[in-house]
């Protein structure tokens, strides 16, 4: 499934529009990629990010990664 497919169907299922679901992924990224916790910090190390920062896509791109392994 592509992202854009998952954000869809997230968006379908919680009744709202697919910018809102974008929005409220990058705001939780946002909160974990601002924690100072070392631990936190090295696990946000191991995700390639572009280069305005952690997007929806790195993640999901990561954790997908995980999934293949």
């Amino acid at each position: 499934m592509t992202f854009k497919k998952a954000v869809k169907q997230i968006a379908q299922r919680e009744g709202i529009g697919r910018k809102a679901v974008y929005r409220e992924m990058q705001r939780a990224i946002d909160i974990g990629y601002g924690c100072a916790d070392p631990g936190v910090q090295l696990a946000w190390s191991r995700i390639e990010l572009s280069r305005r920062g952690p997007r929806p896509e790195d993640v999901a791109r990561y954790v997908a990664g995980i999934f293949k392994a």
